[in-house]
């Protein structure tokens, strides 16, 4: 624990009279890059870690695999496996074998599915995938829509996100605490499509007293049936680059907020929208009066 200036632990003879190790820890050693130093004789003989049953590294964040060789990593008493803090861990090791193994510990509870290197590779792109992202489609990651709104998604880094799109979220109640909109610095294009039990976008808790989306200019809301707001709460909302807003086959949609901001003494569309969207939504309503 804690040994900063190794860049590996053991050698591969080493780890062959391991014969009775039954637990290891790995944590905080910065520089660690692999547990298993690759040797250079050319062998690739399996190496086994024969009566190791525990293994938890945690905290090595320039750890990129078990060993970089082309080795067969037997397990095969392995039962309990915890991979915590662990930016740069994209594969365990080449052919991992852990016949023992049903799952894998980091943040939750991960099964196995697989190997254990498809596992790990899954809990790469949930945990970190998303540094540097633009395009979010919530759809194509199962795992995160089971975790939205857990602490497990504050491991998540959303600062480069610019567009947000929802479809088929049927789980979900609703998409954002305001918590969680603090962390969308950037985005400018919100779509939510198809979500049927989802009756609003954002969602407020705690005691903030203003959240604002600094650059969002497009909401699209589209088929969603419960849906009846967009923000549900209390607190002074601005989204004053908005220009566009549509909303389709959303039947029970009958405000943007459910109730207007406290601090206001009047009710102020202005707090909300630019001049751009108010003369928008009044020429919708407009509309869809005239066709009653």
């Amino acid at each position: 624990m804690g040994c900063h200036k190794m860049e590996n632990l053991v050698s591969v003879a080493t780890v062959q009279s391991l014969v009775h190790v039954k637990s290891m820890t790995v944590g905080y050693c910065h520089k660690l890059t692999e547990i298993v130093r690759t040797e250079g004789d050319g062998t690739q003989d399996p190496i086994i870690f024969s009566s190791l049953r525990y293994l938890k590294l945690v905290g090595l964040i320039r750890l990129a695999c078990l060993c970089s060789g082309n080795f067969t990593f037997d397990f095969p008493y392995l039962e309990e496996l915890i991979v915590e803090n662990y930016p740069k861990l994209e594969i365990f090791s080449k052919t991992p074998k852990t016949p023992r193994l049903v799952q894998v510990q980091g943040g939750k509870l991960w099964k196995l599915e697989g190997d254990l290197n498809a596992t790990i590779k899954r809990m790469y792109t949930v945990k970190v995938g998303f540094i540097g992202l633009m395009n979010l489609s919530l759809s194509e990651f199962p795992e995160l829509i089971q975790n939205w709104h857990t602490k497990s998604l504050q491991i998540l880094d959303f600062r480069d996100l610019l567009r947000l799109d929802i479809c088929n979220c049927n789980s979900l109640g609703y998409l954002l605490t305001l918590s969680m909109v603090r962390s969308l610095v950037q985005p400018d294009h919100l779509e939510v499509k198809h979500s049927t039990r989802m009756d609003a976008v954002i969602m407020e808790e705690g005691s903030e007293n203003k959240i604002i989306l600094p650059y969002l200019s497009q909401i699209i809301l589209e088929s969603c049936s419960d849906l009846t707001s967009f923000y549900v709460g209390s607190c002074t909302f601005q989204c004053e680059l908005l220009t566009r807003f549509e909303v389709l086959n959303c039947p029970k949609m009958a405000t943007f907020a459910s109730t207007f901001p406290r601090k206001l003494e009047k009710e102020d569309p202005q707090a909300f929208f630019s001049n751009k969207v108010i003369s928008f939504l009044m020429k919708t309503f407009c509309s869809k009066f005239k066709q009653l």
